[in-house]
C-alpha cells in the first residue's frame, strides 16, 4: 500500500519528497535545482550579485551530466540497468532524474555524489558547448517553438531564451559556470523526489549521511523570477507554412495568493477550461456544426512566472469572429454550468485515482504543485471533494478576463 507523500526538510535546507509503496517496482528519483532559463543573477557566497548569461543553466545542465568527476553521469547510472535517466532545463529550474527497478540504493548514491563532484576545464566545457549549438540550430528551425517564442513575447517582459543563443553561450566562460554551480547548486536551493518501493529509514539515511560528507560555499536561495507588465501586443500575427490558427491567450496575476489558494485555482481552472471549452461545453456543440472551423476548440492551462496562463485554441481564418465567440462563452456562462460542475469534479477524482497505478505518474502532480506553488501535500482527493459549485463560481466570476491577447497564425 502507498503511503502518504512526506515531505522533509534536512538541515542544510533541502526539502524531500518520499513516497514509500512495496506494491510497485518502479524506483523514481528527481533533483530539482530552483534555477533555469529565466533567472539572470544571483547573490554569491560573499553577498555580492552577480549576472547570470542567457543559456547558462542550460548548459551548466549540459556540462554536469556529461562531466563528473567519475565521468558521465547517465552512462554511469545506465551501467546499474536502469530505466531511463536526464537532465531538463525549463525557464524556472534544472532537474535530473532516473527511474530504476533494480540497484536502487546504489544508483541513488551514484547519482548524489556524481551530482555534486563536478570536474570543470576549459576543454570540456568547449566540447559540451558543441552539443548546445546543435540544440540551438535545431531550435530556430522548430515551428511549434516559433510560435511559442511569438506568444509568449507578446504576454511576459521577462522571457529570456532558455537555450540562450550562440553567442551568449560563446561567451560563458569555465570561471563563470563554475561559479554557477558554486552558489547555486545547494541543498537550500533544490528539490529532491525520491518514491518507489524501497525502505524508507534505510534512504533517508542514505540521503542525509551522502549531504553531510559534502560542503557548500553558499547558503542563499536563489530569488524567484518576477514578471509584473501586462500584455504588450493585443494581437500577434505570425505568417506560418502551416494551417491558419488563432489562440486568445489570457494572462491571470496570482503572486499575491497563498500557496493553497493557487494550488485550488489551479484545478477551479482547470474545471473551468473542462466546463466551458471540452467535449460538455456548449461552444464545440457549436462549432461542430460551422464549416468555418476544421476542429474542435481546446484550451490549455500552465503557470508563468507567478501567472496562471489560459490558451484557448481555433483553426479557422474568422478571427474576429472566434474572439467573440469565447468571451461570449466566458462572459455568459450558463445555468446548466452547475450540473456540468459535478461531471467534472468527478473525473478530476477518477483521473487521480487511475494515476496511482504508476508510481511516477502519481509522483508527478505533487512534485509539481511544490515546484510551481510551494504547496507541500498529496491530498488531491480529499481536497477536490470538498470543491462545490458555489465557491467554483464566485472564484471563476471576480477573474478578470480582460487581460488577454490574440495570436494568429495565418497560412502564407
Amino acid at each position: 500500500m502507498m503511503n502518504k507523500a512526506k515531505f522533509i526538510t534536512l538541515d542544510n535546507g533541502l526539502t524531500i519528497l518520499i513516497y514509500t509503496d512495496k506494491s510497485k517496482s518502479t524506483n523514481h528519483v528527481e533533483l530539482y535545482t530552483f534555477f533555469g532559463g529565466n533567472n539572470g543573477e544571483y547573490v554569491d557566497y560573499n553577498g555580492n550579485t552577480r549576472s547570470i548569461k542567457p543559456g547558462t543553466a542550460h548548459l551548466l545542465e549540459h556540462y554536469i551530466c556529461e562531466n563528473t568527476v567519475e565521468g558521465n553521469l547517465l552512462d554511469n547510472l545506465r551501467k546499474y540497468n536502469i530505466l531511463s535517466c536526464n537532465g531538463g532545463t525549463n525557464n524556472e529550474n534544472t532537474s535530473y532524474f532516473f527511474n530504476t527497478v533494480t540497484n536502487f540504493y546504489e544508483c541513488l548514491e551514484t547519482f548524489l555524489r556524481e551530482i555534486y563532484n563536478i570536474s570543470f576545464t576549459k576543454e570540456k566545457l568547449d566540447k559540451t558547448k558543441m552539443a548546445v549549438y546543435s540544440e540551438i540550430r535545431d531550435d530556430k528551425n522548430n515551428e511549434k517553438n516559433k510560435i511559442i517564442e511569438k506568444k509568449i513575447n507578446g504576454l511576459f517582459t521577462i522571457n529570456r531564451k532558455t537555450l540562450g543563443s550562440s553567442g551568449s553561450v560563446k561567451s560563458i566562460t569555465i570561471k563563470e559556470i563554475k561559479d554557477v554551480y558554486d552558489n547555486i547548486y545547494i541543498p537550500c536551493n533544490q528539490f529532491l523526489v525520491l518514491a518507489g518501493n524501497f525502505d524508507y529509514d534505510k534512504t533517508l539515511s542514505l540521503v542525509k549521511n551522502i549531504y553531510k560528507e559534502i560542503s557548500f560555499k553558499n547558503d542563499k536561495r536563489l530569488s524567484k523570477v518576477s514578471d509584473v507588465k501586462n500584455v504588450i501586443k493585443k494581437r500577434t500575427i505570425y505568417k506560418s507554412d502551416y494551417i491558419d490558427e488563432v489562440i486568445l491567450t489570457f494572462k491571470i496575476d496570482v503572486s499575491s495568493l497563498s500557496c493553497f489558494d493557487k494550488y485550488k485555482l489551479d484545478w477551479y481552472l482547470s474545471f473551468f477550461l473542462d466546463i466551458n471549452f471540452s467535449k460538455y461545453s456548449k461552444i464545440n456543440e457549436y462549432i461542430n456544426n460551422c464549416s468555418d472551423y476544421t476542429d474542435d476548440i481546446s484550451a490549455y492551462l500552465y503557470y508563468f512566472n507567478g501567472y496562471f496562463v489560459i490558451d484557448v485554441i481555433a483553426f479557422t481564418k474568422k478571427v474576429n469572429d472566434f474572439e467573440k465567440l469565447v468571451l461570449s462563452s466566458i462572459k455568459n456562462r450558463n445555468s446548466s454550468e452547475r450540473e456540468v460542475f459535478e461531471l467534472v469534479k468527478k473525473d478530476a477524482i477518477t483521473r487521480i485515482s487511475v494515476r496511482k497505478d504508476s508510481i511516477s505518474s502519481y509522483v508527478a502532480p505533487t512534485e509539481e504543485n511544490y515546484i510551481r506553488f510551494g504547496y507541500l501535500d498529496d491530498d488531491d482527493i480529499d481536497v477536490i471533494d470538498k470543491f462545490n459549485y458555489s465557491e467554483y463560481d464566485k472564484i471563476i466570476s471576480n477573474i478578470d478576463f480582460t487581460n488577454y491577447s490574440v495570436f494568429y497564425r495565418k497560412k502564407k
